[in-house]
């Protein structure tokens, strides 16, 4: 069985969330662009918002800075 739990706040200075209690990924499956994960993302929000996503996640590919949306994100590429 698969249990997840998503939020998706309306602040659009807060990242969309998931989790999930299975490893959803396919032993071996490379994505036809040779990506087979992220390596960062960089994110930005708010001075306020900052302690709030941190506690949300604590994925270490997570990058904070002040800003807005997306600034860069870095794809884990499958070996060549």
């Amino acid at each position: 069985m698969l249990k997840f739990a998503g939020v998706m706040p309306d602040e659009m200075q807060i990242p969309f969330f998931g989790t999930c209690d299975t490893d959803l990924t396919r032993p071996g499956f490379v994505h036809p662009n040779g990506v087979v994960g992220f390596k960062n993302v960089s994110f930005g929000t708010t001075e306020k918002l900052r302690p709030l996503v941190e506690q949300l996640c604590t994925d270490d590919r997570l990058t904070l800075f002040i800003g807005e949306g997306v600034k860069d994100m870095e794809f884990e590429h499958a070996p060549a």
